[in-house]
Parts: structure tokens; C-alpha cells; sequence
């Protein structure tokens, strides 16, 4: 029903009645119940949609689309070289020199 049509109808003239006749308790609960009546409609309807255009597009067809061909299209990555090894003792370049104030163990003196 469009706005202009619902002021002029009949029956919207008797639901105003009926309402304004109602303690404000009884308008309070009304207004809500009928707020989540019509928004649990309006979720049905919009799901159906969905659904239905799940069901033209195809399942198969969206699920590739999503997964399949994004992966396809994506350049594989080149394998890593994988964890560094820790260095050893015997692994150190000779002739180096620890920093200043380093002992030849590698870990600073404690501060005084």
C-alpha cells in the first residue's frame, strides 16, 4: 500500500482509533512487537532473494569465483629458504674484533 493510500483506507482509520484507545503500557508493547514483526519480514524476504540469486548465479559457479580462480590467478610465491641456522663457535670469522667494551665472550660487562 502506498502512504497516500493507507491515510485514506478504511482500516487504517480503525487500527488509529483502536491504538489511541490504548493505555501507553499497552501502546509501548504494541509498537515493538509489530517493529520486530516487520523487521523479521523483511529479513525473510531479503534472504529468499539472496537465496535466489545464489541459485541463478549456481553454487558451483560462485564458490569458484570466491576460491578457485582467485587462487589461479594469484603468482605462487618462490619456497623460502627456511630457518636460519644459529651461529656456532666454530662458525666465527677469525681476525674480527669484539666492539669496544665487549669481552672476547660476546656480552657486554655488567654495569656498575
Amino acid at each position: 500500500m502506498k502512504e497516500t493510500e493507507t491515510k485514506t483506507d478504511p482500516r487504517y482509520a480503525h487500527v488509529r482509533e483502536a491504538f489511541s484507545k490504548l493505555e501507553a503500557q499497552d501502546k509501548a508493547a504494541f509498537v515493538l512487537e509489530a517493529t520486530f514483526d516487520t523487521l523479521g519480514h523483511a529479513l525473510r524476504d531479503v534472504g529468499q532473494q539472496v537465496g535466489d540469486v545464489i541459485e541463478k548465479v549456481g553454487k558451483e559457479d560462485f564458490f569458484d569465483d570466491l576460491f578457485g580462480r582467485r587462487r589461479a590467478a594469484e603468482p605462487e610465491a618462490p619456497p623460502s629458504p627456511g630457518p636460519a641456522e644459529p651461529p656456532t663457535s666454530g662458525s666465527r670469522r677469525t681476525g674480527t674484533k669484539p666492539p669496544p667494551g665487549t669481552p672476547e665472550g660476546g656480552s657486554p660487562p655488567p654495569a656498575a
